[in-house]
């Protein structure tokens, strides 16, 4: 493995990693990710910038079927700036693994996906698909939120028209945003580990500082749904892995990946 600085400014460092995957590495890839950026160290981040996979299958027998090869936070557990478990970087390599007989050269299409927009703390996303029901609850950690039709007591959220309404009054309780009373019950305080926002049935929760870690998340609404069970980390101090969506299979050439990135300290 090799790398490259070429460039720094205060708390950033510009960096370029090769990565060489063997053959017994590509036929596991699907289930056993390759580290090809280690974690930088408590405090820090890895952006990357762009990337390029170069297969070197010159002489080799080709490999019958592969997928895509995805560039992942970790274990693919990062957290996106929409509140979800972060996406993926991709080379798409479908349908063109009994056609590779040469050396091959892939982007990995880094620019329109999310794995450029990891977010730093713990969060977690909750949404709702349909309107609430009376009584149903959304609970962060020791807080308990009651949607109701005419609310009555403290933590109580008006159930609006739809499920966006619905959701945008619990963004506004956890916050203790512009509504009290009226959207929620007066009587509601601050949540004391989160903020949240959020649009269109959508609400991303975060915690407002380092150290709230991953406090439950619920909710008894037959229409509504966390993405995970507790609030789950960022991106800061998670390494750069390559993996693939299907087996590869029958082959013996290798791989080149190659990660232009930057290394941002985030403490």
């Amino acid at each position: 493995m090799s790398e490259f600085n070429y460039g720094q400014l205060p708390k950033t460092i510009a960096k370029c990693k090769v990565k060489t995957l063997t053959a017994a590495e590509l036929l596991a890839i699907n289930t056993t990710p390759i580290e090809v950026v280690p974690a930088p160290g408590a405090g820090k981040m890895l952006v990357p910038q762009f990337a390029y996979w170069i297969y070197q299958g010159k002489g080799k027998t080709p490999y019958s079927t592969g997928g895509e090869m995805w560039l992942v936070f970790g274990d693919n557990e990062g957290l996106t700036p929409d509140g979800s478990p972060q996406g993926q970087a991709e080379a798409d390599l479908s349908g063109q693994m009994s056609d590779i007989y040469n050396d091959a050269y892939k982007a990995f299409n880094i620019a329109n996906n999310n794995l450029l927009a990891g977010k730093l703390g713990y969060g977690n996303k909750i949404v709702a698909t349909d309107v609430l029901g009376d009584g149903e609850t959304v609970t962060i950690g020791a807080t308990v939120y009651r949607f109701k039709t005419a609310i009555a007591q403290a933590f109580d959220v008006l159930i609006g028209a739809d499920q966006e309404e619905s959701i945008d009054n619990l963004i506004a309780a956890i916050n203790l945003d512009a509504g009290s009373g009226t959207l929620y019950h007066a009587g509601t305080t601050l949540h004391p580990s989160v903020r949240a926002h959020g649009t269109g049935g959508t609400g991303l929760v975060e915690e407002k500082t380092a150290g709230v870690g991953a406090i439950a998340t619920t909710t008894t609404a037959a229409n509504a749904a966390w993405d995970k069970a507790t609030l789950f980390p960022g991106c800061e101090n998670l390494p750069i892995k390559v993996t693939s969506n299907e087996d590869w299979v029958g082959g013996d050439g290798t791989a080149k990946v190659v990660v232009h990135y930057i290394e941002i300290d985030v403490a």
